[in-house]
């Protein structure tokens, strides 16, 4: 490339860039404070005759608007793009170019949807297909640039010399057992600030649902009104939260009144929370550190573990989550020795028995586990053909436990009854809601017979008369784009087989009839997976849910220390208010990360450094299905992506092809 032409470029890109910074995409005027969120079809259009000129004034528009930011960006924007283009980089550019533009395209789908709930704002009329474009080539033409350069940072990036592992974190002096306990005591008191401001936990309605399973009382346990109880006289337990995180907090509040408080209680289990966690994430660096990988990003890590607020909130939150994410940690990590160390571990019973107990932990604390081994195990067998036997066998064990003697003996034996495939329904349903008030005039009268049966026992659908608008009102009363809550658990699991097949062919003449739809509804229900810039469900302050206090038996947080609780909240606020800062709390921002470490993997033939972690991404695909894009169902994500991108800088690390 001539010197004269590569300039030349340098602006042209950047400019591009800039541009992308300076557009805003038109947006309604309606507020996203309430559930009743205005779907596609009642969107503002632009009614102008002249699409172009409209496009001109809205970028000349906003670059008067930002003419300062412009200023201040455009020679550092011009400076990067300069320092980018002069190194030299081997890999495969295209494959860089195409997740830069699959990063760019989830960022202005998902600004479409955290905007209107549709993406009307990227395939509306022409002036927003236009000015979307622009925003996507100037985003993509970043994230080519960013992707690039960290591309050839982390393939110079430098191992650890033996000079340097004398000097990890501790002195030689100090053993592999010491410096692991050492760095979970510095772990650990970096959490205790958190732990004592939201004493004695965080909650939500999840755990008050838990508790009033425990106390069987049956007016104050949604679940039970969910699944369909087998045992109603003697018992409202069921399986639809994990039976096993039920009984922790049984063993919790047993604890807590023996001690005269619910609250000393869960304290209690916060504390092991945090024990449990910080002992894991030590065990973790110091592995990542005999692994030889690089000093510095193990620093890194470990800093983030201690100063990020998420990890200090993440342990004082009395979820099925907080267990679930240490055992899979725990199930990566030995995966990855299982995978790159194929021999060694094999060698190792230990290995094996700590695989296996770890495996059904994790099934035990989320009931998607039985999943994510089904779904990865084949990968992993087929990948380690010469210990085929061994690898069948420490997958096997878990999943006949988790898939026949847990839910076929031990939970009948406890009277315990299962979950409801309303679970699995999310997709569908929302799919169907937004269908129905999309085409309200089309639906049949046999139609609305069915879907009355579908939907009656929980009164979403019932007393309809034959006006199309009653329909609509119903729908639109209860339908959350971006929870699946309100709509899937009115759906009636009761109806006889012949309604159900009835709804099914519905369900199947509203794809063939409108797939876009169908589209819009679940990209709608999940877009926060993928677009960092929203204010996510990541903080809950304390025994409260969206700001209102909810009894739990006794179980609160002390009113003397309020006014640390709604610091700690309006803090939170203000950072997700602060670009970029927002991006670190955010799920989708670790989802890029993720896509960038795949698109490291692929170019640089390290695939293999996926495999280990093929449960984690088998999770991510059915939390996708699941009933919102939370963020604290892909915790998991924002420890392993961080342990991933280490791992990344070890260089001697063979392809599986």
């Amino acid at each position: 490339m001539s010197c004269k032409y590569r300039k030349k470029l340098v602006y042209a890109v950047s400019f591009l860039i800039i541009l992308a910074f300076c557009i805003t995409l038109n947006v309604n005027d309606f507020t996203l404070s309430t559930c009743k969120i205005k779907l596609p079809e009642q969107q503002y259009t632009f009614i102008l005759r002249n699409h172009w000129a409209f496009i001109l004034k809205k970028i000349s528009s906003g670059f008067l608007k930002e003419n300062v930011k412009c200023v201040i960006l455009y020679p550092v924007v011009r400076y990067f793009v300069d320092k980018v283009f002069s190194m030299e980089y081997k890999g495969n550019k295209y494959l860089i170019a195409f997740f830069s533009g699959l990063i760019s395209s989830l960022y202005v789908l998902g600004y479409s949807f955290s905007m209107q709930n549709n993406w009307n704002l990227v395939f509306g009329d022409i002036a927003n297909r236009v000015l979307s474009f622009l925003v996507w080539i100037g985003f993509a033409l970043l994230l080519y640039l960013v992707m690039k350069y960290f591309l050839i940072k982390l393939e110079n990036v430098q191992l650890i010399s033996e000079e340097e592992d004398k000097k990890f974190f501790f002195e030689k002096r100090w053993t592999k057992h010491q410096r692991i306990i050492g760095k979970a005591i510095i772990l650990f008191l970096c959490w205790v600030p958190y732990m004592i401001i939201l004493y004695p936990c965080s909650a939500s309605f999840d755990t008050k649902d838990q508790m009033a399973q425990i106390k069987n009382i049956f007016a104050n346990s949604w679940s039970s009104h969910y699944v369909k109880l087998l045992w109603p006289s003697e018992t409202i337990m069921n399986n639809h939260h994990p039976f096993a995180h039920t009984m922790i907090i049984k063993g919790t509040m047993a604890v807590g009144k023996f001690l005269g408080s619910y609250n000393i209680g869960f304290f209690l289990l916060v504390i092991i929370q945090g024990i449990a966690l910080a002992l894991t994430l030590s065990y973790v660096i110091e592995w990542l550190h005999q692994k030889k990988c690089a000093k510095k990003m193990c620093n890194i890590i470990f800093l983030v573990f201690c100063i990020s607020p998420i990890y200090g909130l993440f342990v004082t939150q009395v979820f099925k989550d907080t267990w679930f994410t240490i055992a899979l940690i725990w199930v990566c990590v030995l995966c990855y020795d299982m995978v790159m160390e194929t021999g060694n571990f094999f060698s190792h019973k230990l290995n094996m028995i700590l695989f296996v107990i770890t495996s059904i932990f994790m099934g035990l604390m989320r009931n998607n586990g039985l999943y994510m081994l089904v779904m990865s195990a084949p990968i992993i067998i087929i990948s380690l053909k010469k210990y085929w036997k061994k690898t069948l066998l420490v997958f096997l064990i878990p999943i006949i436990f988790l898939g026949i003697v847990y839910p076929k003996i031990i939970l009948p034996a406890c009277k315990v009854s299962p979950g409801s495939y309303r679970e699995m329904l999310s997709i569908p349903t929302q799919q169907t809601a937004r269908y129905l008030i999309k085409h309200k005039k089309s639906i049949q009268k046999n139609e609305k017979d069915m879907l009355k049966k579908m939907y009656v026992d929980n009164k979403l659908l019932d007393k309809i008369s034959d006006v199309d608008n009653n329909l609509l009102d119903k729908i639109s009363d209860v339908y959350n784009p971006r929870l699946s809550d309100p709509v899937r658990l009115r759906f009636n699991i009761n109806a006889s087989k012949n309604t159900q097949h009835e709804y099914w062919k519905f369900w199947l003449k509203g794809l063939k009839k409108d797939p876009l739809t169908y589209i819009q509804a679940t990209l709608n229900n999940t877009y926060q997976f993928f677009y960092p810039d929203t204010s996510n469900a990541l903080y809950f302050n304390g025994i409260t849910w969206r700001g209102k206090n909810i009894s739990f038996y006794g179980l609160e947080n002390p009113n003397s220390l309020e006014f640390e609780r709604n610091i700690l909240q309006n803090s939170f606020r203000m950072f997700q208010s602060i670009p970029l800062v927002n991006a670190i709390m955010n799920m989708g921002f670790y989802m890029w990360i993720f896509l960038f470490i795949c698109c490291y993997c692929i170019n640089s033939k390290k695939c293999k450094i996926l495999l280990p972690f093929s449960m984690a991404i088998v999770n991510m695909i059915i939390c996708f299905a699941g009933p919102i894009a939370s963020t604290r169902y892909g915790y998991y994500l924002i420890i392993l992506v961080p342990i991933m991108l280490v791992l990344c800088s070890k260089k001697e690390i063979q392809n599986i092809y």
